[in-house]
């Protein structure tokens, strides 16, 4: 009996359904960019395999993978070819936008937020994103109108709210930034950026215990070093100051920063012990050589601690930036006689030592 296209279709069934995930004769399974199972670059390599004519779409994909290593170099040259052949497209110009931010490069982040936010059917995303950018850059013209059409729509949503809070902070309207930041806080007390901004405003109506607590909250989700730097602030100012130090080297052993290390002294200088403190200084000037505050400090430490050697050579160190620094010079001079004469009181110790061995009769025990 003849097959009809009926039966050909059910017989041919299992071949079309297997023939999307297995070659012919094949026990190797085929991947597709959308398998989950492949890392990001393999994705990208199986994308940019596909052919050399890409189209837009194919340059936004390759763009998103590589977002999400947060390769935004890579993120943004993708999507630059995309904008090329889909200029109108306003997501594209959005992906622009929130890689040129996470990048650093603000401006630009600007510029795509409100290419997109006039392309585009302004969604609440486009609007987010703009306002986003706009209150970064300090724009509040552009973004006090959307961060009020927003707030009608959205009075309650923890984004709209932060925004708000900013453009309220930035216009020094202290009562209702207070309102708007602490609405997101206690609905989102993890929110990282919102603690942030709304403990530097603490910190700015001389609220330190509310400072701390709110950067305490969102501790846990933050790990930017200015989030660091400023809980070991807010810890240092209600003088908890084992906490304060403590994230106060983590930052520094992140970034160089003489705020952080003149704090550090500071404390150490106060409180102790004498060892944290040489070893800041002796960080300090190891970091920043030709700061000749440190090196003086750091030179004065070893030489309380009786490390007369290592001391002389960071009087050295400093005599050699500023030859005419008397005070430098006289220490130096200083330090070099009483190294001087310890050797010699060491050297006449052992010839006594010597002599005695030679006049005193052995001992047999």
């Amino acid at each position: 009996m003849l097959m009809t296209w009926r039966n050909l279709r059910w017989w041919f069934l299992p071949i079309l359904l297997t023939g999307c995930t297995t070659q012919p004769y094949s026990k190797w399974q085929i991947h597709v960019a959308e398998d989950n199972l492949l890392q990001n670059a393999d994705k990208i390599a199986i994308v940019t395999a596909e052919n050399q004519g890409r189209s837009a779409s194919t340059w936004s994909a390759i763009a998103r993978y590589y977002a999400l290593d947060e390769r935004w170099d890579e993120a943004l040259n993708a999507v630059n070819q995309a904008i090329k052949i889909d200029p109108l497209n306003s997501s594209f110009h959005s992906l622009k936008a929130n890689y040129a931010f996470n990048s650093g490069n603000t401006s630009v982040a600007y510029a795509e937020a409100l290419a997109a936010y006039k392309l585009g059917s302004r969604s609440l995303q486009q609007s987010l994103g703009l306002a986003k950018m706009a209150v970064a850059l300090s724009e509040l013209e552009i973004a006090g109108s959307i961060i009020d059409s927003l707030l009608v729509v959205y009075p309650d949503k923890p984004e709209v709210l932060y925004l708000a809070a900013r453009k309220y902070d930035m216009h020094q309207n202290t009562p209702l930034a207070r309102a708007c930041y602490q609405k997101v806080a206690s609905q989102e007390p993890e929110n990282a950026e919102n603690a942030f901004y709304y403990a530097r405003f603490l910190l700015n109506q001389n609220d330190r215990t509310n400072a701390l607590q709110v950067l305490q909250q969102a501790a846990g989700k933050a790990n930017s070093l200015p989030y660091q730097q400023l809980l070991g602030d807010v810890y240092y100012l209600n003088q908890q100051y084992d906490s304060a130090t403590r994230i106060y080297h983590r930052v520094l052993a992140s970034r160089a920063d003489t705020t952080v290390i003149n704090k550090l002294i500071k404390v150490y200088y106060t409180m102790g012990p004498a060892d944290s403190l040489l070893q800041v200084s002796r960080q300090a000037a190891d970091l920043f050589p030709r700061n000749k505050r440190y090196l003086l400090l750091t030179a004065r430490n070893l030489d309380r601690s009786r490390q007369y050697d290592l001391a002389l050579n960071y009087y050295h160190k400093l005599y050699k930036l500023d030859t005419l620094d008397s005070l430098v010079a006289a220490e130096m001079s200083y330090l070099q006689r009483k190294i001087a004469y310890l050797q010699r009181q060491q050297q006449e110790q052992q010839q006594l030592a010597d002599s005695l061995s030679k006049v005193l009769p052995a001992t047999n025990f």
